[in-house]
C-alpha cells in the first residue's frame, strides 16, 4: 500500500493526505465495508459524496477549493527590468537575461495593472529582454521578443525599434524574404517620423541585399529518429519489425518478428498526455520540457513558463484551467502520477469524453480508448486504495469544477452533479488507477562541467515529468532489459541495446535492473509497484550485480545456433576444446577466446573515443562489440553490461543533454 500510494501522493505531504485519513475515521470499519462493496467508478465516488458517516468531511474540504497560484507584480516586474537595464548597461548579459526573464514572467498582461507602466509593462519587459538577446547574439530569442513585443501592444514610439530589430534578426538568420518585408516597413516607418538617416540606410540594405545577410549556420535541432524497418500500421509509433501478442500469463507483450540488429529503433512515440513535475516549473517549458533560456508567460499566473510562442499555444489549452488552482494542487501532495491523470481531462473538451462513453456504449472507435483500455488492475486494489484514489478525483473534479471547464454542462453544488460531471469524475478515477502501471518517467541527461574531463559516461539522469505512451505501454519487463529507453524532446525512443532473435519477446525495465539492485529487493519493489512476481532469468538464476560480476570470466555459447549450452571459462585456463552438455557438439574453445580477444578491441577502441567525446564515432565500434561478442558470450558478461551503459550513454546525449 506504501508503494501504491506514491502513485497519487507525493512524498512532499501536503493536505491530502490527512484528508483521506479523517474521511477513514470518520467512516470507519463499517463505511470501508459499505464502500468495498462498491463495483463501479460511479458508485464508488456517490459512497464518498454523499454516505452520511463521510458526506460532512468530504463535502467540507471540497468547499474549500478556491484559486490559489502565483499572480503577477507589475512593481516587482518594472524593478526587474530596471535591473536588467542596469546590467545591460554595465555589459554584464548573463545577469541582464536573468533579471529580463523574471521581468517578464512576472509582468502583467496589458491593460491588467495601470497603476505600473499605465498597464504595458510586459511590453516593456519584452523590448528589454530583445535588446539582451539580440546582444548576446540569440537573433531567433531577439526576433521572438520583438514580434511579442508588439502583440501586446508597445508604445507606438517604440514600434519602430522593434522592426528594426526584427529587421535586423531576419539577417543575421538569413532569411532574405523576411528581411525585405521588414526593411521594407522600416523604410516606411521612416518616412512618416521625417528619419531621413534611417530611410537611407533601410533603403540601401534593400537595394543590395544579399551582401547583408549572414551565413546561414547549421539547425541544431534533433528530428526524431527513424523506426527500423518503418512504422507499424497496427501499433502508431512502433516499428513493424515487432508485432503484439496476447496470453493469459503475460497479457499483452511484444515480440520481434524477424531478427533485430543492435541500435534498431523500435519505438519513437509522442505522448498522448504528459506533465511536467512541480519541481521543474521553474527551469523547463511547461508543454514541450525543455530548459528555459527565456520565457514566455502565461497570461495569468507566474508559476510557470514556456520556452516560445508555439509552445505557449499549445500549453494554454490545458493550463488555462488548471493555472489558477496550481498552487492548491501543490499543497495538496498531488503526485505528478495524479496530475497526469487529471492533465488528461483538461487537454481535450469536455464533449470528447461523453463522445468517448457513447463509443464504449456503441462499441466504436475512439482515440480515448488505448487509454481507456490499458490496465488498471482493480480486480486486486485493496478498498482503501481505492477509497484513497476516489477522494483524489473527487478533488480533481471540484478542481475542474471551478475552473469553469464544463461551461453550461456543469453546476454547483454537489447534490446533483450533471452526466458530463460525474462521467469526467469516473474517467479521472480510472486514469488514477492506470497511470500507476504505464506510465513512463520522462528524463533529461546531465552533466556537471565543472569536471574538466566529462564524458557522455558521467551524465546522470535528471527526471523532469511523467508521460503515457499508450504503444510502449505493451512492453513487459525484465530485470536484464532488451531495450535502451532516452528522450528527443517528449518523445519516447525504445532502442535495441542488443541483438534480438526472430520470435524472441522484446522487454523493457521498469526501474529494477539486476546490475544495480539483489534479487529480493527487484522483486519486492515490482510486486508492490505493479502487482506481480518477477520470474525472469536474472531473478530465477540469482545472477550478481555489475559491482560482483567478474571481469575475467566469460559463458561462451554452443556453436550449434539452436543449443542453449554454455561453458564457463577462466582467462588464462587451458583452451581444450569444450563439448556441449546440452547437445554434445565439440566447440573449438581456442577459436572462441581469439574471437573474445578480437572483439575486445572494439570495446577498447569505444571508450578511447569516448574519453575524446567523439560519441558519434564510439557508438559505432561499441554496437559492433556489443552484436558479435552476444552472438559469442552469454550473460551476464561484466563488458557486456558496461558496453551497453556506454551505447545508452551515446544516444541519449544526442538530445535533452545538458552541461549545467
Amino acid at each position: 500500500w506504501i508503494c501504491s500510494s506514491l502513485t497519487l501522493q507525493s512524498e512532499q505531504k501536503g493536505f491530502f493526505q490527512t484528508y483521506a485519513e479523517t474521511v477513514l475515521t470518520s467512516g470507519g470499519q463499517e463505511w470501508l465495508t459499505t464502500f468495498a462493496k462498491s463495483k463501479i467508478d460511479r458508485d464508488r465516488i456517490l459512497c464518498c459524496l454523499n454516505h452520511p458517516k463521510v458526506r460532512d468531511v468530504v463535502r467540507c474540504t471540497l468547499s474549500n477549493v478556491q484559486k490559489l497560484f502565483r499572480s503577477k507584480s507589475g512593481k516587482f516586474a518594472k524593478d526587474k527590468r530596471d535591473e536588467a537595464e542596469h546590467y545591460f548597461s554595465k555589459g554584464k548579459i548573463p545577469q541582464a537575461a536573468l533579471c529580463a526573464n523574471i521581468s517578464v514572467a512576472r509582468a502583467p498582461f496589458p491593460g491588467v495593472d495601470k497603476s505600473v507602466d499605465q498597464g504595458l509593462t510586459l511590453p516593456l519587459s519584452l523590448r528589454t529582454r530583445c535588446k539582451v538577446m539580440f546582444a548576446s547574439q540569440d537573433y531567433k530569442s531577439a526576433l521572438e521578443d520583438a514580434q511579442l513585443a508588439l502583440k501586446h501592444k508597445l508604445p507606438d514610439e517604440l514600434k519602430l525599434e522593434a522592426y528594426i530589430v526584427m529587421s535586423e534578426c531576419y539577417l543575421k538568420m538569413n532569411d532574405k524574404e523576411k528581411a525585405r518585408i521588414s526593411w521594407t516597413i522600416v523604410s516606411k516607418m521612416a518616412e512618416l517620423v521625417q528619419n531621413t538617416d534611417l530611410k537611407t540606410k533601410a533603403d540601401s540594405i534593400l537595394s543590395n541585399l544579399d551582401e547583408h545577410l549572414s551565413p546561414s549556420k547549421d539547425d541544431t535541432s534533433v528530428d526524431p529518429p527513424e523506426l527500423y524497418e518503418g512504422e507499424s500500421r497496427a501499433i502508431p509509433g512502433t516499428s513493424s519489425a515487432m508485432s503484439m501478442r496476447r496470453s493469459k500469463d503475460k497479457g499483452r507483450y511484444m515480440v520481434a518478428n524477424e531478427r533485430l540488429p543492435v541500435g534498431a529503433i523500435l519505438t519513437s512515440e509522442e505522448p498522448y498526455a504528459s506533465v511536467l513535475n512541480f519541481d521543474k516549473q521553474n527551469n523547463h517549458c511547461l508543454h514541450c520540457y525543455t530548459r528555459l533560456k527565456r520565457v514566455v508567460p502565461c497570461p495569468t499566473c507566474s508559476g510557470v513558463a514556456y520556452c516560445s510562442a508555439p509552445c505557449a499555444n499549445a500549453g494554454q489549452v490545458y493550463h488555462q484551467w488548471e493555472c489558477q488552482f496550481m498552487e492548491l494542487m501543490i499543497g495538496s501532495g498531488m503526485s505528478v502520477n495524479a496530475a497526469l491523470s487529471m492533465r488528461m481531462i483538461t487537454q481535450s473538451p469536455v464533449e470528447y469524453f461523453l463522445q468517448l462513453v457513447d463509443a464504449i456504449r456503441n462499441n466504436d472507435e475512439h482515440p480515448h480508448l488505448k487509454i481507456y483500455n490499458l490496465e488498471t488492475h482493480s480486480q486486486t486494489r485493496e478498498p482503501k486504495d481505492f477509497v484513497y484514489r476516489t477522494l483524489m478525483a473527487i478533488l480533481q473534479l471540484e478542481i475542474i469544477r471551478a475552473s469553469g471547464y464544463f461551461g453550461a454542462c456543469g453546476s454547483s453544488g454537489f447534490d446533483g452533479l450533471t452526466e458530463a460531471e460525474m462521467t469526467v469524475g469516473c474517467m479521472l478515477l480510472r486514469h488514477l488507477q492506470l497511470t500507476q502501471y504505464n506510465a513512463h518517467e520522462v528524463f533529461e541527461s546531465v552533466v556537471k562541467k565543472e569536471k574538466a574531463d566529462w564524458t557522455v559516461n558521467d551524465s546522470k539522469m535528471n527526471y523532469v515529468g511523467l508521460a503515457l505512451y499508450p504503444s510502449s505501454a505493451y512492453f513487459n519487463h525484465d530485470c536484464q532489459p532488451t531495450l535502451a529507453r532516452y528522450f528527443v524532446g517528449r518523445t519516447l525512443v525504445l532502442r535495441t541495446e542488443r541483438p534480438i532473435k526472430a520470435g524472441e519477446e522484446i522487454y523493457e525495465n521498469y526501474g529494477p535492473n539486476y546490475l544495480y539492485k539483489p534479487t529480493e529487493d527487484r522483486r519486492k519493489i515490482l510486486n508492490a509497484r505493479y502487482r506481480f512476481h518477477c520470474s525472469c532469468v536474472p531473478c530465477k538464476e540469482n545472477w550478481p550485480a555489475l559491482k560482483a560480476l567478474p571481469q575475467t570470466t566469460a559463458f561462451f555459447r554452443c556453436t550449434d545456433k539452436q543449443c542453449k549450452g554454455i561453458f564457463k571459462y577462466e582467462e588464462g585456463q587451458a583452451t581444450a576444446d569444450w563439448t556441449c552438455s546440452n547437445c554434445n557438439t565439440l566447440n573449438n574453445l581456442e577459436d572462441q577466446v581469439s574471437m573474445k580477444k578480437a572483439y575486445q578491441q572494439d570495446f577498447d577502441e569505444g571508450f578511447r573515443l569516448m574519453g575524446e567525446r567523439k560519441t558519434a564515432e564510439a557508438e559505432t565500434f561499441l554496437s559492433r562489440f556489443v552484436e558479435e561478442t552476444s552472438e559469442l558470450i552469454s550473460q551476464p558478461n561484466y563488458h557486456l553490461n558496461v558496453a551497453m551503459a556506454a551505447l545508452r550513454n551515446c544516444w541519449s546525449s544526442y538530445s535533452n543533454f545538458f552541461l549545467i
